[in-house]
């Protein structure tokens, strides 16, 4: 990928995930463009609940970010378990709470990027389930028809509009740790 995803806490991704976008380009479910204050790029896909898949470059950072954005609550920047499955396989993922969205969802980033890429590579639908209390599963369903190409264009723009005295290869590189 030419520009570095991980995990960005704080309110870079608050302001953006669920904002009106500008110049849209549609690929079958999927949508790619740049958000109105064009410092950011999207590809993200809405399933019929209303519910939110999405990978978001900041430019400022030149790093890309997976997130959720859901009816189910969350608090603080706590960290939620979930499964993620494809007709290819099944993984355990990480979604960090980043606070509420202006239409009233909750937005999770999603921790193990490459889990999710590998996991969506090759397939055509994803469902996330959640353990919720009482023994139950909130299960979320989204198409990924359109996915690699709006992924395509919105990484692109990433490149191309992120800092031009960013190292991208030492920011690849690096393995500082986290707090979360």
């Amino acid at each position: 990928m030419p520009v570095k995803k991980g995990l960005v806490l704080g309110a870079a991704l608050t302001a953006v995930v669920c904002s009106a976008h500008a110049a849209d380009q549609q690929f079958a479910d999927w949508s790619a463009g740049l958000n109105d204050p064009k410092t950011v790029s999207y590809a993200a896909t809405v399933n019929d609940s209303g519910s939110l898949l999405g990978e978001y470059c900041y430019f400022s950072i030149g790093k890309c970010i997976w997130t959720l954005a859901m009816e189910p609550a969350c608090t603080g920047s706590a960290i939620y378990p979930v499964l993620g499955n494809t007709a290819s396989g099944a993984v355990h993922l990480q979604l960090q709470c980043d606070g509420k969205t202006d239409n009233g969802n909750y937005r999770y980033m999603i921790v193990d990027w490459k889990e999710l890429e590998s996991l969506l590579k090759d397939s055509n639908l994803v469902s996330f389930a959640f353990p919720m209390q009482g023994g139950v599963f909130k299960v979320l369903r989204f198409s990924l028809t359109g996915r690699t190409d709006a992924m395509g264009l919105a990484e692109t723009i990433a490149a191309n509009q992120s800092a031009p005295t960013q190292n991208r290869s030492a920011t690849k590189r690096n393995t500082s740790d986290t707090t979360l």
